[in-house]
């Protein structure tokens, strides 16, 4: 175990594409009807490689966490624009006004 801490510390560009190569492996694993999927199982390797004392600058972690967060947006923003119709918009537009005729 001591190895693997030298390694990833030492050298912070083999704990980052391991982490990638590893979350990416883990994605693809179904769980039933269930899957992770790159971005989800890049966050879970990235916990489990952080508990082997892998520290990472503020900015880096930083941008990470954005790259993170664009994943997300860019994995599930084209099922929400479909998910929206005539239906949704119209209780989307109800529920706007009820608040705003409360205050």
């Amino acid at each position: 175990m001591e190895w693997i801490h030298q390694i990833l510390t030492k050298s912070l560009e083999i704990a980052l594409f391991l982490l990638l190569a590893v979350g990416y492996f883990i994605g693809q694993i179904n769980f039933g009807k269930f899957q992770l999927g790159g971005v989800s199982g890049s966050l879970l390797a990235a916990v489990v490689i952080s508990q082997f004392g892998v520290q990472i600058d503020n900015g880096v972690k930083s941008v990470m966490f954005a790259i993170f967060i664009y994943a997300v947006g860019y994995d599930s923003g084209p099922q929400f624009f479909n998910s929206l119709s005539r239906k949704t918009l119209r209780e989307i537009a109800m529920e706007v006004f009820s608040r705003y005729r409360r205050w």
